[in-house]
């Protein structure tokens, strides 16, 4: 039995498609996207969170290492036309994490148009919490329609 390198895939070596395969599984480790995440604190006048991302990190010594909490994203709130959602999210409450393409601390500051103000790409430092209670929930009967 051939001792495999625990963070790439045996079935990628010797072809350059297998290559390729996992340059870019590499590349996309160290993007963030969206996961799962608790409600540390909530600070409702602002409309911003800190929160927890609840899928941990895995080393390829097989580790398991939680992920650092997130002081300060904004929370979405759905609105339009005068009106808007706002939920009064406590400490333990679950939702989603879910990163911007690009920095957008320029365009949170002016809510106009903005460049990105870093080269920053995919990451949770530009986030924004969706509130979701995933399956803590009941439909009423007279709801189900």
């Amino acid at each position: 039995m051939v001792d495999a390198i625990p963070s790439r895939s045996a079935a990628n070596d010797d072809t350059l498609a297998g290559v390729l395969r996992e340059i870019l599984r590499k590349h996309s480790q160290g993007l963030d996207d969206m996961l799962p995440a608790i409600v540390e604190a909530h600070d409702r006048e602002v409309n911003r969170v800190k929160v927890r991302p609840i899928i941990s990190l895995v080393t390829t010594g097989k580790s398991v290492i939680s992920r650092a909490s997130i002081p300060s994203i904004p929370v979405l709130r759905l609105g339009g036309g005068g009106f808007f959602i706002s939920f009064p999210l406590a400490a333990g409450d679950l939702g989603w994490i879910k990163a911007s393409d690009r920095d957008i601390s320029l365009f949170l500051q002016s809510l106009t148009e903005s460049k990105p103000n870093t080269k920053r790409m995919h990451s949770f430092e530009d986030a924004v919490f969706i509130p979701d209670v995933i399956r803590a929930y009941d439909i009423a009967s007279a709801d189900a329609n």
